[in-house]
């Protein structure tokens, strides 16, 4: 019979305090490709939903992860396209995933699992992040 090798169980570091988030505006595609401030939002969404209750693992931390992680991912994706209509599309649906991101930081905050500090620190970078969002889709829609 053959021996199988045991698969090793990946540990997660902790996430380290973050520093204050950069302040960066997207003038072209090119400068969103790396979008810092969004990739900022998926890192404190990961360190704030880590302290979360157990049972929330499945249910509000992944639902909070999967949407910051989407505002990132799908901004990336639509200034890879090379037509702005395409980007403008992603762009429309990292805005949708980032109103689920705050409706998730409202409702973490009401049950009490975020502290009113972070949860207003959070939700105003959200909120910040929403407005250069709206901001390059109304240049973009411009260029039409």
């Amino acid at each position: 019979m053959v021996q199988r090798p045991q698969r090793r169980r990946r540990s997660h570091a902790p996430v380290e305090a973050l520093p204050k988030t950069p302040t960066l505006e997207f003038r072209s595609k090119a400068s969103a490709t790396s979008a810092p401030p969004s990739s900022y939002t998926v890192e404190r969404s990961y360190q704030s939903s880590s302290g979360f209750p157990a049972e929330e693992r499945f249910g509000l931390t992944s639902q909070l992860r999967r949407a910051a992680v989407s505002v990132s991912a799908n901004i990336a994706e639509g200034a890879a396209r090379t037509a702005s209509k395409e980007f403008l599309q992603f762009l429309s649906i990292a805005s949708g995933s980032l109103a689920e991101a705050k409706t998730l930081l409202l409702l973490a905050h009401r049950l009490r699992m975020l502290e009113r500090e972070t949860y207003t620190e959070l939700f105003r970078e959200a909120s910040e992040l929403g407005k250069m969002l709206t901001g390059l889709k109304r240049s973009l829609r411009f260029k039409l």
